[in-house]
């Protein structure tokens, strides 16, 4: 798997950096729907990521977006 930082991204983690870089302002429920997993495993792949440093969130839940680093 890529690594950011020295930690390793999983797969599936992969694929949600993926569906950010392509839409920034993309939704939990978004993600989930396109994943075809629930919310709240959408949510332990983003506070994964953003522990790595991976990506951080710009602004609010709603009208925010994604900052990916790197």
């Amino acid at each position: 798997m890529a690594r950011k930082g020295g930690q390793k991204i999983t797969a599936r983690q992969a694929v949600v950096l993926d569906l950010i870089r392509q839409n920034p302002s993309i939704s939990r429920k978004e993600l989930a729907d396109r994943l075809k997993i629930n919310e709240s495993a959408v949510r332990k792949h983003l506070d994964a990521l953003k522990n790595k440093d991976v990506i951080k969130r710009i602004g609010p839940d709603k009208g925010g977006h994604w900052e990916v680093s790197g």
